[in-house]
């Protein structure tokens, strides 16, 4: 199964090596990390060129000649994506050593379009919370919590399938 990350970067540059390293360290490799940048004007865009000579494994990247926003901007990146499984990721995020495999394995045991994974909270230094994202979301207004769970899958779809992109099209 071929697998691509897509992320969609502005003004990214403080958190952006983490995030790469935490690529690289991987137990399943990317086939290809494609970037998206929304005219930066921070070193962002330097660092995803070095980035990409180093990389052990394909990155394709590119710069918007004008601001497309948040989601024309992810969009553009999932436009160039070829895999299989997509897994979309914040300029921000640093990923857990095995998110990729666990991903993958999930993929390879389901036919479902749409993964949808909680994620955790961090400061700064990447010190977690003790609780998730949608533990916290829940716990704010228990009545409510249908339309918060779906609020949330809605805004952290992260991976899916090549054919939603291709139906998208």
């Amino acid at each position: 199964m071929k697998i691509s990350i897509a992320i969609a970067t502005y003004n990214g540059e403080k958190h952006l090596k983490e995030q790469l390293g935490s690529f690289v360290k991987q137990t399943r490799l990317p086939d290809e990390l494609i970037f998206s940048d929304d005219l930066s004007s921070d070193n962002t865009f330097e660092i995803i060129k070095k980035f990409a000579e180093e990389a052990p494994f394909k990155v394709i990247y590119s710069q918007n000649k004008k601001t497309l926003g948040y989601a024309g901007n992810f969009s553009k990146a999932l436009t160039k994506t070829s895999g299989d499984l997509i897994l979309l990721s914040d300029q921000d995020d640093v990923w857990f050593n095995n998110k990729i495999e666990t991903i993958e394995k999930v993929a390879n045991e389901c036919d479902e379009l749409l993964i949808v994974n909680d994620k955790l909270i961090t400061d700064a230094n990447l010190k977690s919370y003790p609780h998730s994202k949608l533990y916290l979301q829940v716990q704010k207004n228990l009545k409510r919590m249908y339309s918060i769970v779906l609020q949330y899958v809605t805004r952290t779809i992260n991976q899916f399938n090549r054919i939603l992109v291709l139906h998208a099209k």
